[in-house]
């Protein structure tokens, strides 16, 4: 199943799609995309390159082939779409919950993008360097962005990988 990552297009997110078939382990690419088998849990997280251990986890999902609309060509991609609101759980129509909120303004927190004229869309890209500084002593768990999004800078991009993640 071909899958998007997106609140805007989400490049270098680490993500692993578990099946009975095996696990899948990759990066997203420029436009968000991503490949997982139908049926499989697709988890999204930030790991550091180096030391795989490492991770800020953002949340799962189940990966299901989406339904092609009426009259719809066969030549025309569908996509899966995951968002903050999906992985945070949040249900369609709902307000969005501090969870989604919280692993949005992270990604766009760390995003090293700047506005491009030449590109379509505003995408977040995820520098290796900022997953590199996340380690051991990196207390972020995926019960973190359950808390009120008050804790999180509300600069655009924070001065510091640390200053992003703080509790």
């Amino acid at each position: 199943v071909s899958g998007r990552l997106i609140d805007d297009a989400a490049f270098n997110v680490n993500y692993e799609c578990a099946s009975p078939a095996g696990t899948v382990r990759s990066l997203t690419a420029e436009d968000g995309s991503f490949s997982c088998p139908n049926g499989s849990q697709a988890t999204f997280a930030l790991v550091n390159p180096d030391k795989p251990e490492f991770r800020i986890t953002l949340g799962s999902v189940t990966v299901t082939a989406p339904a092609r609309i009426y009259g719809d060509s066969s030549s025309i991609p569908v996509y899966f779409y995951v968002t903050p609101r999906t992985l945070a759980g949040d249900p369609m129509g709902a307000p969005l919950s501090d969870r989604a909120l919280n692993i949005t303004r992270l990604l766009q927190t760390l995003s090293t993008d700047t506005a491009d004229a030449s590109l379509p869309t505003r995408r977040i890209v995820i520098a290796d360097d900022d997953k590199r500084r996340i380690t051991a002593t990196t207390k972020v768990d995926t019960n973190v962005f359950s808390a009120s999004i008050a804790p999180f800078p509300s600069a655009p991009r924070a001065g510091s990988f640390d200053e992003a993640i703080k509790p």
